[in-house]
């Protein structure tokens, strides 16, 4: 127990990165140590399989090597994991800053928000121990008699700060130490236009928040597993953007709804930013068209692509679709990403036209399947390899399925899915139930939710069963 932590809920972070740009790099290991009531609830440790090799420098300072990561998880595969472990909590690690900035650019390539309130343990240092001539980790380590087995992995690192925290504790007091910490994220700000009690009354479970404006305007809607904290984040201070601090100051009010459980607040996310249009959100907005990164086979025997715009997808197109963006500039910097990072030819991907070899292969970046140096064989399998983590996944089932967001056993929501469109939405209670159609088209957020929540075993484990149709009632069997 550590009494100075017992105020508010800490993950206290550390991550290994393949270098210092969060734009430019990822991160390769994740250490996580969640704080609940000043005792540790949970805890979480994983390596991220990143988008390149890393260098012999970053195999030297950590032990991690090519081989381990090759086996790893991408960042999207733990996405989930470690958004519910950073859920409502303040983010505490050495250098906060640093770690903050390569956990939200991860999301951030994933089109998921992620803002926290952060608390730096080398500031936390300087202000506590001002006469102490370095703060770095392996400082902080040796003033407090701290040892650590494996330096600059992930999880040990983390484990370092905790028990930097309690040394602290026992040496200056909780008191001190909470006072300190207290100084450091500053308590919340409130717009003129809202009130505490506002906030006090929003209940602290699963559902979606809105932010109106003093005329009605909606600013913002969100969702959240613990609504009161998400929404108190908001005014914490930390403003990660001038947009963040412009919507906070804007709101005069706060609305909220629960729901059954995490995946009903993700769809009625969706849905609301889509047929509101909230001025601060953007990632969601509703986009009349997609466009599609479709494949073909040329005329040599090489697959090319070309960006298309559809409203509509159909299931029989999945096949030939590599990747789907939001608009055909997003598509166009995603396949220069792509190009540049797996030596793939521009030409071949329609980013070129002309005769010759494409610029890639002019700067020896493309292996050269537009001058014929690349079998035809050799480039499709490379290119098959590099978009399979971004094409449409199969539908893993043998037809429609329902999946079931309980609030409580036998009352919830129930959603029918087939080829990753909702078919059709059911609120049932102990034995009743009233069915909705759904849009029953393909939907690129919908698809994301569906996809993590499907492909996560452990969310998704005596929720899903074959759906029988409601002829005789809903009563959802089991596999």
């Amino acid at each position: 127990m550590i009494q100075s932590l017992r105020s508010r809920t800490y993950a206290i972070v550390d991550t290994e990165t393949t270098g210092m740009s969060p734009a430019h790099g990822g991160i390769i290991e994740i250490g996580i140590i969640r704080i609940e009531d000043g005792k540790v609830a949970k805890t979480y440790r994983s390596l991220v399989r990143p988008a390149r090799r890393i260098s012999h420098t970053i195999m030297g300072i950590t032990g991690i090597t090519n081989e381990e990561l090759e086996l790893a998880p991408y960042f999207e595969d733990i996405a989930h994991t470690v958004s519910e472990l950073l859920e409502g909590a303040v983010l505490v690690a050495h250098n906060a800053r640093f770690d903050y900035s390569f956990i939200k650019a991860e999301f951030n390539r994933l089109e998921l928000p992620y803002r926290a309130k952060t608390l730096c343990t080398v500031k936390l240092s300087r202000a506590l121990y001002p006469t102490q001539p370095h703060h770095n980790l392996d400082a902080v380590m040796e003033a407090h008699g701290i040892s650590c087995a494996r330096r600059h992995r992930a999880y040990d690192d983390a484990q370092v700060l905790l028990e930097f925290l309690a040394s602290v504790e026992r040496d200056q007091g909780h008191e001190v130490l909470g006072s300190a910490i207290d100084r450091a994220l500053k308590s919340h700000t409130l717009p003129a236009r809202l009130s505490r009690e506002d906030l006090r009354a929003i209940p602290n479970s699963t559902g979606v928040y809105t932010f109106y404006g003093q005329d009605d305007e909606v600013l913002y809607v969100g969702k959240s597993v613990t609504l009161r904290t998400r929404v108190l984040s908001h005014f914490s201070g930390d403003h990660a953007s001038g947009k963040e601090l412009r919507m906070c100051q804007e709101t005069a009010r706060v609305e909220y709804k629960e729901t059954s459980g995490e995946l009903s607040a993700l769809f009625l996310e969706s849905k609301m930013v889509k047929d509101l249009s909230p001025t601060y959100n953007r990632a969601l907005r509703r986009h009349k068209r997609l466009a599609l990164v479709v494949a073909r086979a040329g005329a040599q025997g090489y697959t090319e692509a070309s960006v298309e715009y559809r409203e509509e997808i159909s299931p029989e197109e999945f096949g030939a679709i590599l990747a789907v963006c939001r608009t055909k500039a997003q598509a166009r910097a995603f396949l220069r990403t792509v190009a540049k990072e797996h030596g793939l030819c521009g030409k071949l991907l329609g980013l070129e036209k002309g005769p010759g070899a494409c610029f890639g292969r002019q700067i020896e970046a493309c292996l050269g399947a537009c001058t014929g140096h690349e079998a035809p064989g050799a480039y499709n399998k490379r290119l098959a390899r590099v978009f399979a983590r971004y094409r449409i996944k199969s539908w893993p089932f043998s037809g429609a399925i329902v999946i079931r967001d309980e609030a409580q056993e036998g009352e919830g929501t129930a959603y029918v899915v087939d080829q990753w469109c909702l078919k059709e939405v059911i609120e049932y209670s102990h034995g009743s139930h009233s069915a909705t159609p759904a849009e029953s088209v393909f939907d690129l957020d919908s698809y994301k939710i569906l996809a993590r929540f499907l492909l996560d075993k452990k969310k998704s484990q005596g929720l899903v069963s074959p759906y029988a149709g409601l002829e005789q009632g809903y009563e959802p069997v089991v596999e």
